[in-house]
């Protein structure tokens, strides 16, 4: 393998020559990708995303979890339709300027929530069922609803409760 040794820049003081580093582009200062591109894949004739992520790095949200967050949201509003490839690992690091452990581990959540499915080779892809959240919160909702009943609560009574435990969910 053939690697270009770049020679330090540096005016000979008699000390033994230094290796310098070069220094990646800060993944922050990169122009902001344009959102919403769409490209064929090859194999499968799908609309593949290219670039629908935007990572803010000034938010507290880790970036996996605006990665994660935002193809969930992409889903959920149809923008990303069961059976659409979503760009490799590393294609979509690259894309958004993130660190290919931080895009696998919101794909590896995705998948763990039933959102993507993985292909082994043949890449990632929008799960059939698409988003599960939705289906696991109206099965949360239902078993409630009887428990609740159970107890002798009445609605009003219940939704206060429940209001109450959000909100200091959301404190937390």
């Amino acid at each position: 393998m053939d690697r270009a040794y770049r020679a330090p820049t540096q005016v000979h003081t008699g000390a033994p020559p230094v290796r310098v580093p070069e220094i990646r582009s800060q993944w922050w200062l990169r122009q902001e990708p344009s959102v919403g591109t769409l490209a064929k894949s090859p194999s499968q004739g799908v609309p593949v995303p290219e670039t629908f992520l935007n990572i803010d790095p000034l938010v507290a949200t880790p970036p996996f979890e605006q990665v994660r967050l935002q193809i969930l949201d992409a889903v959920r509003s149809g923008r990303l339709e069961p059976g659409t490839r979503l760009p490799t690992v590393r294609g979509l690091a690259d894309n958004v300027g993130l660190a290919t452990n931080t895009v696998a581990r919101a794909y590896r959540e995705l998948e763990r929530d039933g959102v993507i499915e993985t292909r082994g080779r043949s890449g990632s892809y929008i799960a059939a069922t698409g988003d599960t959240a939705s289906r696991h919160a109206e099965l949360a909702a239902t078993a409630f609803a009887v428990r609740i009943h159970e107890l002798g609560v009445s609605p009003d009574e219940a939704l206060a409760l429940v209001t109450d435990a959000l909100r200091q969910r959301a404190r937390a």
